[in-house]
């Protein structure tokens, strides 16, 4: 969502103080917003195997808990990423992804 998209543009990694938005920056190319119904967007990391010679690469997919995001996934993502196409997203009303409103 434009809103939430826009705190991402704003923010700024600074290396000696750590920050969970530092991870949209990092992953900044694979991630955008997918709408997945009327005014329900989600932001979705879709990230290929990092090793080329890997073409059959299986997939691992990233689900977090309540209250959270999928930046909590990083470490995991970075061991992983050369055996693996990483796919994690954040949950409605989470992180990047969109918070609506009303929950009807």
């Amino acid at each position: 969502n434009t809103e939430s998209m826009s705190l991402l543009t704003e923010h700024k990694v600074d290396e000696d103080k750590p920050h969970w938005r530092d991870f949209y920056i990092n992953y900044e190319q694979y991630i955008e917003t997918v709408e997945i119904r009327n005014n329900r967007n989600l932001a979705v990391l879709n990230m290929p195997c990092q090793d080329k010679d890997n073409a059959n690469a299986p997939y691992i997919f990233f689900i977090h808990g309540a209250c959270a995001r999928m930046s909590q996934f990083e470490g995991l993502i970075q061991n992983l990423s050369s055996k693996f196409n990483i796919i994690a997203f954040d949950r409605i009303g989470c992180a990047y992804s969109h918070k609506p409103k009303d929950y009807s």
